[in-house]
């Protein structure tokens, strides 16, 4: 129905420009005659009769022009109608779609299934913090035995533990001074010197 009546809208638009197209070409027609009538006579009340033509011409132009406007303002009005009718139509099937999952989902049944997921989550995770901790506590029983086997076969082959490890040395020691290597670089050398390499 909408294209139709665009169809309707745009036919008459273009009659009114070939009826615009036409006035055109009278008014150059006019102006001919004006400009010959007056060479003739100038004084001559034909050129105020053309005259008086040439301005209802031009009147007659500006009011199609108009109503040339006010059609495609129509066109553009129709447009927006219809799109806003199509939109009204979709926002109706969505209304009913969710007017539909909402009969089909009973509000107090799912609150009651949400309840229960929350209750097993919470026992999942406190089962699994139980087992952590139970795992935890046999790592640590673990590693004295390992300490103890380790060290146990560390003294049958004769090596203590703290006999393999040398002494750290206590306070400040003195070594011998390095020997500094220069790169021939003078800024290189000074940002090694910095660092103390």
């Amino acid at each position: 129905m909408a294209k139709a009546q665009k169809r309707g809208l745009r036919k008459s638009k273009r009659e009114l420009e070939r009826e615009r197209n036409k006035l055109k070409r009278d008014e150059a027609r006019v102006i001919a005659k004006i400009k010959a009538e007056a060479k003739r006579d100038p004084n001559s009340k034909a050129v105020a009769i053309l005259a008086k033509e040439l301005v209802n011409n031009r009147n007659t132009q500006k009011r199609l022009l108009v109503s040339a406007s006010k059609i495609d303002s129509v066109g553009h009005r129709m447009t927006s109608a219809a799109a806003t009718m199509k939109m009204t139509q979709a926002m109706g099937v969505a209304a009913k779609t969710m007017t539909t999952m909402n009969a089909q989902m009973d509000p107090a049944k799912f609150s009651k299934m949400m309840q229960q997921f929350s209750m097993a989550n919470e026992k999942m995770e406190t089962a699994s913090e139980m087992m952590d901790d139970l795992m935890d506590e046999f790592d640590g029983d673990m590693e004295d035995e390992v300490d103890e086997i380790t060290s146990g076969v560390l003294a049958e082959i004769g090596i203590e533990v703290r006999d393999a490890l040398p002494a750290a040395p206590r306070g400040p020691t003195k070594t011998k001074a390095a020997v500094r290597q220069t790169t021939g670089d003078k800024a290189t050398d000074a940002l090694l010197a910095e660092l103390g390499i």
